[in-house]
């Protein structure tokens, strides 16, 4: 029997159009049995079962690696990576197999106690950034307990005889995502979930359809109910009419048309109908994604992150390390520019075993270029590997989370005390290296003509950019429906980047999140934009979008939308255009 026809209103985190049945996966492991053990004999059996459960937990969570590697951008594929460290922790197993020789309890019981002490001390922080780490604690004791209690979870195999699933859940786990096939689950619609979280990342990597804070969804949906998620709306509708189908078909044609291919990759094609061409970069936190760029023909690296090479390891790495890996993403692209941005530690990212300040907001605090002021050793191994990088390819200096021109007046007197050091050693080098500013908070947006003045090219850096102006820690599930790109603080801000970039005679790049997002990608070119940076996999269906668009609409659409004065107006404008094209 289905359940009655209802649309149940959540928050879109990756856009798109699904439709499909429902299937419900519910994992809770949270009732934990707990029991004493009379032997010495049942003891050694729980240590045993332990031991095999942690062997198999490993090696589910290193399949779960190696699916992330192949599939999602480093940034995503380093969820799993953390998870996998936590049960690669031999402090973890003794701990547990010293509360079993103690307290004589049984393995899935020392378990949880030992996690829910992890999420205590997690709970415990100011930082919501540090809190949402909880889902990673807990995915990793989901992984071990369900091979101890005997419900081991694999990729499942969905039947999909009567047509393609949508994935309903409560609030899922990383390691969810990690096991659905996307020739089978179209949409994922949860009950509760973060805007910014782990699924919402990893829902935007495999291009599926996403909504979550949907009250009431779980009351309102049985297994083979017709869903249709609406990611741009961020609607959920229950078993529609025929008739409300047949008017979504011509959205679902024109979605598929947006699907990537081989013969739509070529820059050749991104041009507009007046013949304007719009160029698309991508964004790489490793050599892997600098080659995923160059395979779409991405018109260079727009971000290049360099927090990679400094967290994967236990110490600094050198500075010949950090030349190998910038010549190596520099040489990749012959004429198109490859934008290394500095380190950007601090709030979420720190370096490991280093001392770290007490502070009651991370997102506020020692990041970016203050830690790098305040590490000028850092700092300068830093700028000496990129000078010399930028002698084999097109490399460009991005600085991160500016505040006004002095930041960059400061790294500019740093890169000239680098460049005389290695013209003294004789070491390759190009000082004539364009430095560009990131525009990521609110000072920077009131002082971004004098940034200009001492920058060659802006970049703005719209997901802390939309925090810091909207104050919503984009973290937070509870506050995910107020981190909005439509919000017109957001719209005029950009719309007043690019007039001013324009002035100045400057070039300006957006990214981002609302870069890769083909459903804004109109509106954004409508204010102004002509330049944006991805991660790669959005590149051919932000392509497809550019490719002969009628910039003249699209700006008559973004006048009006700079005078509205709500979020879900200019949403309903701009949707009201995309249908009538």
């Amino acid at each position: 029997m289905r359940s009655r026809s209802v649309v149940l209103q959540g928050h879109s985190i990756s856009p798109g159009l699904a439709v499909g049945k429902v299937e419900i996966r519910i994992e809770d492991l949270t009732t934990v049995p707990v029991y004493s053990l009379a032997t010495d004999a049942a003891v050694d059996h729980e240590i045993e079962l332990l031991a095999g459960a942690m062997k198999d937990a490993d090696a589910e969570a290193e399949a779960e690696v190696v699916w992330a590697r192949g599939c999602l951008p480093d940034s995503e594929a380093e969820i799993f990576e953390a998870q996998r460290a936590i049960l690669r922790d031999p402090s973890l197993t003794q701990w547990v197999e010293d509360k079993i020789r103690k307290d004589r309890v049984n393995a899935a019981s020392a378990v949880h106690s030992r996690f829910d002490e992890f999420r205590a001390i997690l709970q415990e922080s100011s930082s919501e950034i540090i809190r949402n780490r909880i889902q990673d604690v807990s995915d990793a004791e989901r992984l071990i307990l369900s091979h101890l209690l005997g419900v081991a979870h694999q990729r499942k195999d969905y039947d999909t005889s009567s047509g393609p699933l949508i994935l309903v859940t409560d609030d899922p786990p990383p390691s969810l995502l990690a096991r659905v096939d996307p020739d089978q689950v179209v949409g994922v619609a949860c009950q509760q979930g973060a805007g910014m979280g782990h699924v919402a990342v990893l829902a935007r990597a495999l291009n599926l359809p996403a909504v979550i804070q949907v009250e009431g969804l779980l009351a309102a949906t049985r297994d083979g109910d017709v869903l249709v998620i609406d990611g741009e709306s961020g609607t959920v509708s229950v078993n529609p009419t025929e008739a409300e189908l047949e008017e979504l078909r011509p959205r679902q044609r024109r979605q598929r048309l947006m699907q990537p291919s081989q013969a739509q990759a070529s820059r050749r094609d991104r041009v507009a109908a007046d013949g304007e061409r719009i160029y698309l970069s991508g964004n790489a936190t490793s050599q892997r994604e600098v080659d995923a760029s160059a395979q779409v023909d991405a018109d260079g690296i727009g971000l290049y992150r360099t927090e990679f090479l400094y967290l994967s390891q236990t110490r600094l790495p050198t500075e010949s390390q950090l030349v190998g890996a910038y010549s190596e993403a520099a040489g990749s692209f012959v004429n198109d520019p490859v934008d290394i941005r500095l380190l950007d530690l601090g709030s979420d990212k720190h370096l490991p075993g280093a001392p770290q300040p007490a502070e009651r907001n991370p997102a506020l605090g020692l990041r970016s270029l203050r830690f790098l002021f305040a590490n000028p050793g850092i700092l300068h191994t830093q700028l000496r590997a990129v000078l010399q990088a930028a002698a084999d390819g097109p490399v460009r200096l991005l600085l991160p989370m500016v505040t006004g021109p002095e930041d960059i007046r400061r790294v500019r007197a740093a890169l000239a005390e680098c460049h005389e050091e290695l013209r003294r050693e004789g070491l390759r080098h190009e000082p004539d290296l364009p430095v560009g500013a990131m525009i990521e908070n609110p000072a920077g947006v009131f002082l971004v003509e004098e940034i200009l003045a001492e920058a060659d090219f802006l970049s703005v850096g719209t997901n802390d950019l939309t925090m810091y102006l909207l104050a919503v820690d984009r973290e937070a599930s509870h506050l995910a429906p107020y981190y909005d790109p439509y919000h017109p603080a957001i719209v005029r801000t950009v719309h007043g980047l690019v007039r001013s970039a324009e002035a100045a005679g400057k070039t300006l790049s957006l990214c981002g999140e609302i870069a890769g997002d083909p459903t804004l990608t109109g509106l954004l070119l409508g204010l102004g934009v002509r330049r944006f940076s991805m991660n790669p996999q959005w590149i051919s269906p932000v392509g497809q979008v550019v490719h002969g668009i009628d910039l003249a609409s699209w700006r008559a659409v973004a006048e009006e939308t700079v005078e509205m004065d709500t979020a879900e107006a200019i949403r309903k404008r701009v949707r009201a255009h995309q249908l009538s094209l």
